[in-house]
């Protein structure tokens, strides 16, 4: 949970923490808060994948703010990172966008019905 004063760059900089935390195999080269404040600006807040908006709040919820790696074979490098909302980035797990799309309109075509 964030603080309750949060902020976009302390929850950014909380992410980060916790992504060197988990991926420490990928050692070296590693985006920083303000590669990861500049996407946020860039992708005007909304998530790269849904194009909804995203949230920082002191909530956790499925449109929090999420780092993602494009390419999940690399680490968390500045060109294969992107923002998204927690629950795109857990429905695409380790699948690239293509996979991902094809899923879905599974998931339609089927529950559509």
């Amino acid at each position: 949970m964030i603080s309750a004063n949060s902020s976009l760059e302390g929850y950014l900089q909380l992410r980060l923490s916790k992504m060197r935390q988990r991926h420490k195999k990928y050692s070296g080269d590693f985006v920083t808060l303000e590669h990861l404040m500049d996407l946020y600006k860039k992708q005007g807040g909304m998530c790269a994948t849904t194009g909804l908006p995203m949230h920082y709040t002191t909530e956790e919820s499925d449109l929090s703010v999420s780092p993602d790696r494009i390419d999940n074979s690399q680490g968390y490098i500045e060109g294969n990172v992107r923002l998204v909302c927690a629950r795109a980035n857990l429905m695409q797990s380790v699948l690239d966008d293509a996979h991902l799309l094809w899923w879905c309109r599974a998931v339609v075509n089927n529950l559509g019905n």
